[in-house]
């Protein structure tokens, strides 16, 4: 919205970018939200990240690991983890195995 000058009443800005009637508004067809708090079962390659481990999955995906438990050894390995999703690519652990 934009102020009126000397009005004090809001205006509603026309975006012919943002919205019009050939496309909708951008965000009616807007991607939806990653939903958090889901749980999660994966399988892949375990990679050393920046800061967190990072599992490779088999379509070529990659999740960031939030990760307390010894991983270090696992290293390079395909594992199993189960976990809560914490963010758009991170996944709280709760459970990581050898596959």
């Amino acid at each position: 919205m934009v102020q009126s000058a000397g009005h004090g009443r809001h205006k509603l800005r026309h975006d012919q970018v943002r919205h019009c009637p050939a496309m909708g508004s951008l965000c009616a067809g807007a991607l939806p939200l990653m939903p958090r708090g889901t749980r999660h079962e994966l399988t892949g390659i375990l990679l050393d990240g920046d800061f967190y481990p990072v599992l490779r999955v088999a379509d070529g995906g990659e999740w960031r690991l939030e990760i307390t438990k010894t991983w270090r050894p696992l290293l390079g390995k395909r594992v199993a983890i189960i976990g809560v999703r914490d963010g758009f690519d991170l996944i709280a652990v709760e459970r990581i195995t050898l596959a």
